[in-house]
């Protein structure tokens, strides 16, 4: 009788364990970040890497940004923007364009849930995207070519990385 009672008592914390660790493995193995080179200038000094929240849960916090193997990047900022607007690449300081678009440095910007980019790239194409939807690309500007770019993010308190190659094959 002894053995049920304490089998009654161990099995909702067992079911919260197995929940648990379903979760960290199904979080571990899909992470929430969609990055993909989207443009470079002609030297590849400067790269735009478009960049999404695929979850619905939760945002996502983008921690740092390195290249080229562990390289810290000459500027990193996060342009924030819409489908009908888009991004610019400009190796460019200051200049009239860029005044027209939102720059933010990479911890000011929390990615929003459901900006992943091929849903608003979807959406754009079906003419069902409007000011609302917002996008969200990496600006990079090194001293040198970028062959790779590797972001560092947090999600729901875990930890991630995502590399991005962006030498073509030749």
């Amino acid at each position: 009788m002894g053995n049920i009672v304490r089998l009654k008592r161990a099995l909702p914390f067992a079911v919260i364990a197995i929940s648990l660790i379903v979760c960290l493995v199904y979080l571990t193995s899909n992470p929430p970040l969609a990055a993909a080179l989207s443009a470079s200038s002609y030297d590849n000094q400067v790269i735009l890497v478009q960049v999404g929240n695929k979850s619905r849960f939760a945002k996502i916090r983008l921690e740092e940004v390195l290249v080229n193997g562990g390289e810290v990047p000459k500027h990193v900022n996060v342009q924030v923007s819409t489908p009908m607007k888009g991004f610019i690449v400009s190796d460019q300081a200051i200049s009239r364009k860029k005044a027209e678009y939102d720059f933010a440095y990479l911890n000011e910007v929390a990615l929003q849930t459901e900006t992943d980019p091929q849903q608003q790239l979807n959406k754009l194409n079906h003419g069902t995207a409007n000011e609302k939807d917002i996008i969200y690309a990496i600006t990079i500007h090194h001293y040198t070519e970028v062959q790779s770019v590797m972001i560092k993010y947090r999600y729901l308190g875990l930890k991630y990385k995502t590399l991005i190659r962006t030498e073509t094959p030749d």
